[in-house]
């Protein structure tokens, strides 16, 4: 009788045990299919194998469907690499649209400062290595823009005796007007352009009077 028992408790065990491994292996096959999902859709935040140039069209709201899906993956890890990667993408997404902010038409905004530049670069220089050679030709283009800007308004307010623009230097002559306007061709900002073609009028119209009375 007692060997019919441990035979029947041996052939329990053997079934717990085959049970136990049997539910292990579908919950470990079922983390795998959703590491394996999770990383596909990572994947498509790319256009390189290297998983280094974001797409273009990329957005915050993509980054974060691809982020509540690595939040299921079972793998340490795995999850951390997976989040530290997305958490780069969210930086340079951020700083790219910041960026483009400072654009109209594909033309820097006028009222963009060196102090709104500096701070783009630094935060760029947050960024890792790919990410930060995407976006510093843009941040270039924008700091060449605003010296034009301020090499240019300062050239015009140096045809006057102070930055009020009422009196022009009486030393100015015709050749430091065209001088400053050659400048006018690095300006593309024609909210620029008009303000300060107002001032060069005020300089243009005082030499014509000294011309006159020479």
């Amino acid at each position: 009788m007692r060997k019919k028992v441990l035979i029947v408790l041996g052939i329990l065990s053997l079934i717990i045990a085959v049970s136990l491994f049997g539910m292990a292996k579908i919950v470990n096959d079922g983390n795998e299919l959703q590491y394996k999902k999770t990383y596909q859709a990572y994947t498509l935040l790319y256009k390189d194998v290297d998983k280094k140039i974001p797409i273009d069209d990329i957005t915050l709201e993509s980054v974060e469907k691809v982020e509540k899906s690595v939040d299921l993956v079972v793998d340490k890890e795995k999850k951390k690499s997976l989040m530290t990667n997305l958490q780069e993408l969210n930086k340079y997404i951020k700083l790219r649209d910041d960026i483009n902010n400072y654009y109209e038409n594909d033309i820097v905004k006028s009222s963009t400062t060196l102090e709104m530049v500096n701070e783009l670069l630094e935060r760029n220089n947050k960024l890792i290595k790919a990410h930060q050679e995407l976006l510093l030709p843009k941040i270039n283009t924008i700091k060449e823009q605003v010296d034009n800007i301020n090499t240019y308004k300062s050239s015009v307010v140096s045809l006057f005796t102070d930055n009020t623009y009422q009196t022009v230097r009486s030393d100015i002559t015709r050749e430091n007007l065209n001088q400053v306007l050659a400048l006018k061709n690095n300006i593309l900002q024609q909210d620029v352009i008009n303000e300060q073609d107002n001032y060069l009028n005020i300089v243009d119209k005082e030499l014509a009077y000294r011309e006159e009375q020479e």
